[in-house]
């Protein structure tokens, strides 16, 4: 009985209390230390046995010392439902910032990455194919054109200065070995 009532009291006043929580709490543990001291004298009553003593202590005295401390814990108790009900506001208003930032950030992501496609598929991966197809076809014809991107100032015209430069030796190459044939043939 007594000792469950203190135990979970002493729990209660370990959390954080203050401001008008504090007030109530000290207000509420006067009340239960004057309804203490009517519940000893009410066990004193039944101790000895005094049927009247006990039926006055009823009547007039029970009530009394009882209906404070229930108003009491009942203001302490709408207070906490009151505090919870806040923070549980808080929480969700938190939560949905949360959630709004998540979707901004991941509106934020998704853009970067279009960018970044559009990018490298405009300044890296289009120039290498235009590259490739050039390539092919000059290996097919031993024509004059020209590599694009020859001067671009990045990785890119490197590749195709380099490539240009090959298939300039290469064509040579091949019309010296086309013009010996030819004066081997003619003789």
């Amino acid at each position: 009985g007594q000792s469950r009532i203190d135990a979970a009291w002493q729990r209660y006043t370990a959390t954080r209390i203050e401001g008008d929580e504090k007030v109530l709490a000290a207000q509420a543990r006067a009340r239960m230390q004057k309804a203490d001291q009517d519940v000893s004298r009410l066990q004193a009553i039944i101790a000895s046995g005094d049927r009247a003593a006990f039926d006055r202590f009823v009547a007039n005295d029970l009530y009394s010392a009882i209906d404070p401390v229930s108003e009491s814990l009942a203001r302490l108790v709408d207070m906490q439902i009151e505090i919870a009900s806040a923070r549980t506001e808080q929480a969700e208003s938190n939560a949905g910032f949360a959630l709004i930032m998540m979707a901004v950030l991941a509106a934020v992501a998704v853009a970067i990455l279009g960018f970044s496609y559009f990018t490298i598929t405009r300044r890296v991966i289009d120039p290498i194919k235009a590259l490739a197809t050039l390539i092919r076809e000059r290996a097919k014809a031993s024509g004059d054109q020209h590599l694009p991107d020859l001067e671009r100032k990045d990785e890119i015209g490197d590749i195709s200065r380099s490539v240009d430069e090959f298939l300039g030796a290469a064509m040579e190459k091949e019309r010296r070995s086309a013009a010996i044939a030819a004066k081997e043939q003619a003789l």
